[in-house]
C-alpha cells in the first residue's frame, strides 16, 4: 500500500522526480537482475508497505519452487517490456 516517487539527482544536485508508483508496483528490477548500482532512488511519498526480494531469496525460490520463480521472472519481464515500450514511444516523440 502507499505511493512512492522514483527520483534521481540532476547535474546541479537537485532531485528530479521521474515517476510515481502506487500499490503493487515493482521497482529496482534492473539493478536486481544486473547486479549493478541503482540508476535512481525510490522515496516513500507517505506511509508505505514494501516487500524486498533479495537475490539470495530468488535463488532459494528457484531451487525450492522453480515454477513459482519462473512465473515471477515472467511477470517482471512483462513489466520491463512495458516500460521499454513506453520509453521507446517517448524517445520517438522527442526525436520528431
Amino acid at each position: 500500500s502507499g505511493r512512492a516517487a522514483v527520483e534521481t539527482a540532476s547535474e546541479n544536485g537537485s532531485r528530479v522526480r521521474l515517476a510515481m508508483f502506487g500499490p503493487g508496483a515493482v521497482v529496482g528490477e534492473i539493478a536486481f537482475y544486473t547486479g549493478r548500482p541503482r540508476s535512481a532512488s525510490v522515496v516513500a511519498a507517505g506511509p508505505l508497505v514494501a516487500w524486498r526480494l533479495s537475490r539470495g531469496a530468488m535463488r532459494r525460490l528457484q531451487a525450492d519452487a522453480p515454477a513459482a520463480a519462473f512465473h515471477l521472472h515472467e511477470g517482471i519481464a512483462a513489466i520491463l517490456a512495458g516500460r521499454l515500450a513506453s520509453t521507446d514511444r517517448l524517445v520517438r516523440f522527442l526525436a520528431d
